[in-house]
């Protein structure tokens, strides 16, 4: 879809560990949305995520098309990574 951008945000905490994939405009002021909120790892697979210390390790596989208005495809260059780790992360808020 012209001007959707897709985020995949792998995000740790003290107390939870998570990946997530979001929707976002790229002319858009607002906060991104889950592309699925039922599904949040919508489309992502082989999933491995590994805090250690002060790294986060996060693997997986996206697939290249799923039905959804909001996803957007791998070769479109409008799918961006996020890594958050830390006690003062807040899951889901940007």
């Amino acid at each position: 879809p012209k001007n959707k951008m897709n985020l995949i945000v792998c995000q740790t905490s003290p107390c939870n560990t998570t990946i997530s994939q979001y929707s976002t405009s790229s002319n858009s002021t607002d906060s991104p949305m889950l592309i699925d909120e039922s599904n949040p790892k919508i489309g992502l697979n082989n999933i491995f995520i590994m805090p250690d210390s002060r790294n986060l390790t996060c693997f997986f596989s996206r697939s290249n098309n799923i039905e959804s208005d909001e996803y957007v495809p791998v070769d479109s260059n409008s799918t961006f990574l996020f890594f958050a780790y830390g006690a003062g992360i807040k899951f889901g808020v940007f």
